[in-house]
């Protein structure tokens, strides 16, 4: 199960609302299963069905995380107009199956849920909010 902060999880929110009717990405790094840092991310799709991050800053992100001791726990990136579940080209780009990959639908209101993705097999996991 995911453990992540509420603060952690609104800065995801709000990142992900300023970027609709775009899809927003990013990245959290932790230990274990707990996040640590949230990374918004650039979507250079530019598009409301698709996001690409923008290689250059994620390989900075990348080299960041190791630096602090961490690891990649999450891909994260919103919907804006469809449910919060993994699309078709979602599945095909989940190429790290020891990750989370957390979907943000803002279709109606928000609804947050977190996936792995294993050989194109959708499975869904918990997601605990903690206070601070």
């Amino acid at each position: 199960m995911l453990k992540i902060k509420k603060s952690q999880l609104n800065q995801m929110l709000d990142q992900l609302r300023r970027e609709a009717p775009y899809e927003g990405c990013g990245i959290l790094s932790g230990i274990d299963d707990e996040v640590m840092s949230v990374y918004p991310m650039t979507n250079g799709a530019h598009r409301e069905d698709f996001f690409l991050m923008v290689p250059e800053e994620q390989f900075k992100v990348i080299k960041d995380i190791r630096k602090k001791g961490q690891k990649m726990l999450a891909v994260y990136h919103s919907h804006p107009v469809s449910r919060a579940y993994p699309s078709d080209k979602d599945i095909e780009m989940a190429h790290y199956e020891d990750i989370y990959y957390i979907i943000v639908s803002l279709k109606d209101g928000v609804d947050v849920r977190a996936y792995k993705i294993k050989g194109g097999q959708v499975i869904e996991e918990g997601i605990l909010v903690e206070e601070e």
